[in-house]
């Protein structure tokens, strides 16, 4: 699952909620049972997220890991210490749960190197 941000975009509970429940239960009807999906982040265009939309995407992560192969997210390239620091929160609990989390400045070598084209649903 890839999600990308195409306009300047505040991270709100409300997207947290569309990213883990919209657009998962899509990725969930079109997976194999016991398959693992990436999950890419884009997220350059992000001006700021409220604490609450990490707070979801947190617990909904936690809660299905055994569906995740690896996240990977891009953050805004001018991203404050503190927004950093709050990414590199999630990427500790996804890794201490034994998910694969990356922090890239570009997706598309991990993209690249994977093999991997994202198909464009409706949201």
């Amino acid at each position: 699952m890839m999600v990308q941000l195409l306009q300047e975009t505040v991270a709100t509970a409300e997207v947290a909620r569309f990213i883990s429940v919209t657009a998962y239960q899509k990725l969930v009807n079109v997976m194999r049972p016991r398959e693992r999906a990436f999950f890419i982040y884009d997220m350059a265009l992000m001006v700021r997220y409220e604490t609450e939309a990490r707070v979801i995407l947190t617990q909904w992560g936690l809660k299905v890991r055994e569906r995740i192969e690896h996240i990977v997210v891009r953050p805004p390239p001018e991203m404050n210490k503190l927004g950093r620091m709050g990414i590199q929160t999630i990427a500790a609990a996804m890794s201490l749960a034994g998910v694969p989390f990356d922090i890239v400045e570009d997706v598309e070598p991990f993209l690249l190197e994977r093999n991997l084209r994202p198909r464009f649903m409706a949201a």
